[in-house]
């Protein structure tokens, strides 16, 4: 990988329960971070529901590195 190099990826979130679920990305502020970009961030899962998230990553940074991204899952009754 070179930098400025773009790296096209997705998640696919999915409800099996039986509730609907809200869910959102917690904000890292880690060096690579900014390197990445989704689709969506937060959004509402009914139940069964699916979502995509395209995930793109621009390396700006030489070097390896490890990122980890939370993602938080709420019922919609709290």
């Amino acid at each position: 990988m070179y930098i400025d190099d773009k790296v096209h990826f997705y998640l696919d979130f999915e409800n099996k329960g039986e509730i609907e679920s809200r869910y959102y990305l917690q904000p890292s502020k880690s060096l690579f971070s900014n390197c990445f970009k989704f689709s969506q961030t937060d959004g509402v899962l009914q139940v069964k529901e699916k979502h995509n998230i395209n995930v793109t990553f621009i390396s700006n940074h030489l070097g390896e590195f490890n990122e980890v991204f939370k993602w938080v899952l709420k019922d919609t009754n709290e």
